[in-house]
């Protein structure tokens, strides 16, 4: 057994064995190579760390915008190839600029960890969760048609509606916006995008905490 490391970092631990004795060359042999390699396995350990920083939100862990970007591009290739449905959810935490103004950025930021919590708690494995931006999240939904996928956004809506946020004696509701779009033949990420988006919009402009479907407005 052989325990990786280099200046002090843990890389973790090789095991070679076989039925009989190693001879002492062939021991040599081995730690040679072990010496060889842990250079280049400590700067792809390191290597992977930073792309993985690069695509998830420090603040809730969740996958980032560029994150979903690779993930709506590749998604809409295969649906288009397989003939498959796909569906896009972009939703809005209703009033949040009131919520840092009126209980500061703390409360703020503990909102935006709740409700990710609880969107990814709600979610199907096969669905992805993304934080596009400040208060927003972006949801696709592979193999779901726009019937699944509009049941789906209710229950999110309703599983957000249970949450309650407390700042010291003072409690206040959250409540999400939610558009909706569905994939159509040919269609590309940034037109699926926009579509959700002005349904989101209209969500906002209709009253808040409902969901509405691009295909009510277009």
């Amino acid at each position: 057994n052989y325990q990786l490391e280099i200046d002090h970092e843990y890389l973790g631990q090789l095991t070679v064995s076989r039925a009989y004795r190693f001879s002492d060359s062939e021991i040599n042999l081995v730690e040679d190579l072990l010496c060889k390699l842990v250079y280049p396995l400590r700067n792809s350990l390191q290597y992977a760390r930073a792309l993985d920083a690069a695509l998830t939100d420090m603040l809730t862990q969740l996958p980032n915008r560029q994150a979903y970007k690779n993930t709506i591009e590749r998604e809409i290739d295969l649906a288009h190839r397989l003939k498959l449905p796909l569906s896009l959810m972009v939703l809005d935490i209703d009033y949040f600029k009131k919520i840092n103004d009126s209980f500061g950025h703390q409360v703020g930021d503990d909102t935006l960890c709740r409700v990710a919590d609880t969107l990814l708690s709600s979610l199907r494995r096969s669905d992805a969760l993304f934080r596009i931006g400040g208060e927003e999240f972006a949801i696709v939904l592979s193999h779901s048609n726009h019937e699944a996928a509009l049941q789906a956004a209710e229950r999110l809506r309703m599983a957000i509606n249970e949450l309650n946020q407390t700042n010291t004696e003072q409690k206040f509701p959250i409540s999400v916006s939610i558009g909706l779009a569905d994939l159509c033949v040919g269609e590309s990420a940034d037109n699926l995008f926009l579509k959700a988006d002005e349904a989101l919009y209209q969500a906002k402009f209709a009253g808040r905490n409902q969901v509405i479907s691009s295909r009510e407005i277009f």
